[in-house]
């Protein structure tokens, strides 16, 4: 989309023209020239119009030449006159899909023309001001802007810079003139006269216009989207030259099985075959003598994606109080996916994240069952559901030692104990943390003292036994153990 944006304002760019008021006020419906337009300056260029089915005055006869016009019933007369057909996903928040410029808007958007304002509105009750006007109108023909052309006016310093070169530029191509006393007013709104005569002479100076012939009709779309087979499909063909409306046909080919051309050029279905189909499209104009063009062109319909299924059959279990991590795997449509709980529920403390990650600490234990629902990021979305269970188990014994106290060694003879505990989750690691076992005895991993002491003494030391949860608990012990003299050895006596 273009988008002129001048100092601290965001401009409409690329401009159009409509059947004023005829898609664009539903109140408005009669044919005859309106009878408050006689002798009046823009006469002619209204007559005209009218006479065209350009434009149509109200209800009662009149077409009120010098009130203002709103932005929506300007871009209505762009999109009419120009053939905009195509629309864009819109979310203004002044813009609600019920109001009758919801499509006016839509195609204006499609067209690249307008872009609204920084907070997200468009503002399409307001009147559109001439600088606006001019702004448009220089993006439409393409004009250099000329900020010095624009001093020519009494009102020149005034003029803001965001609009200041449009001014000048559509000054000097004589699209948009000042007044008798020789300003230009840019912050006044364009009167329903001055828009039909600035869109008029715009017109002409493009070879388009109600009072001259018209410029040579073309297909502008080159290429279409690729289509998905199963998946809603929308395209507008676009035109350009010549007079609008335009009616679409298919002229050779034909499209994928399940999609069809409407005339005014939108392609929407669901397909249903893969492949790639081409085929030559037409589009005619509303001129007297009506022109025509024809473009080749070729849809492509992707396989449908896989069905979207859940892998996760089964979740580990949990414990009360500590914490807990696991993530639901899926396969198939589109990724990325999104995960919630569609019944039952998680086990106290936990939650299942959009990205399928159940996470936090368990706080009761017990076993809970749930359903757990994926939906995949495709069109037309596919979801799939799984039911599945968590067991928590109760929290851990707290991890201590039993031994109180060890045997007594003797030195030279084998020595063997083992350490004892109980709590926490087992298998468990043993280590000695203070002191020192008896010279010759070791302490192994797994809870045994064994050797053979060497030295007769009274040792005391502190062993640690370590569980394997995660985190892991530890518990400490202070032991000793008492090492006596080898036995003494009996000798023979003499006679």
């Amino acid at each position: 989309m273009n988008v002129l944006v001048l100092g601290r304002r965001t401009v409409f760019s690329v401009f159009t023209i409509v059947s004023m008021l005829v898609a664009m006020l539903p109140t408005m419906a009669f044919a005859a020239v309106p009878s408050d337009i006689s002798g009046h300056w823009a006469e002619p260029q209204i007559a005209d119009w009218v006479n065209k089915g350009l434009i149509k005055g109200y209800p009662d006869g009149t077409f009120k030449p010098d009130n203002n016009i709103s932005r929506a019933e300007f871009m209505a007369l762009v999109n009419g006159a120009f053939g905009f057909t195509a629309k864009s996903d819109i979310a203004y928040i002044d813009v609600p899909n019920h109001a009758w410029f919801y499509d006016v808007v839509a195609e204006a958007k499609a067209a690249g023309y307008i872009n609204g304002y920084d907070d997200g509105t468009m503002r399409p009750n307001s009147p559109i001001t001439r600088a606006e006007a001019a702004a448009i109108i220089m993006q439409v023909k393409k004009l250099t802007a000329d900020p010095a052309a624009a001093d020519k006016f009494t009102d020149g310093s005034a003029i803001p810079s965001w609009s200041k070169g449009a001014i000048g530029a559509v000054a000097d191509a004589q699209i948009m003139n000042g007044y008798p006393d020789g300003t230009f007013r840019p912050e006044s709104p364009i009167t329903r006269a001055e828009a039909v005569v600035a869109l008029d002479k715009a017109m002409a100076a493009a070879g388009q216009s109600g009072n001259g012939g018209t410029s040579t009709l073309s297909v502008i779309t080159a290429s279409l989207a690729a289509a998905t087979v199963g998946s809603d499909y929308s395209a507008s063909l676009q035109a350009s030259g010549g007079m609008a409306p335009y009616s679409w046909s298919l002229v050779g080919g034909s499209l994928p099985d399940g999609l069809t051309l409407t005339t005014d050029g939108t392609i929407s279905g669901t397909p249903t075959t893969a492949g790639t189909s081409t085929f030559t499209v037409q589009v005619m104009d509303s001129s007297g003598t009506p022109q025509s063009a024809t473009a080749d062109l070729s849809i492509t319909v992707d396989p449908a994606a896989q069905a979207l299924s859940i892998n996760t059959q089964s979740l580990p279990n949990g414990t009360v109080g500590s914490d807990y991590a696991a993530s639901l795997d899926a396969s198939g449509g589109t990724s990325p996916y999104t995960w919630t709980v569609v019944n039952g529920s998680l086990p106290d403390g936990l939650t299942l994240s959009n990205d399928g990650t159940i996470s936090g600490t368990p706080t009761t234990a017990g076993t809970s069952t749930f359903t757990v629902q994926v939906t995949d990021s495709s069109g037309t979305p596919q979801s799939a559901t799984a039911d599945l269970s968590i067991t928590v188990d109760p929290a851990a014994q707290a991890l201590s030692i039993n031994t109180q106290s060890l045997p007594n060694g003797t030195v030279g003879s084998d020595y063997a104990a083992s350490l004892d505990a109980s709590g926490g989750t087992s298998p468990y690691t043993w280590t000695v943390v203070n002191g020192s076992l008896p010279d010759g005895l070791t302490l192994s991993t797994d809870g045994t003292i064994s050797g053979t002491p060497t030295t007769a003494d009274t040792v005391t030391f502190t062993v640690q036994a370590t569980d394997s949860s995660d985190p892991p608990q530890t518990a400490t012990a202070s032991l000793g153990i008492t090492v006596d003299p080898a036995p003494a050895t009996s000798g023979n006596s003499g006679s």
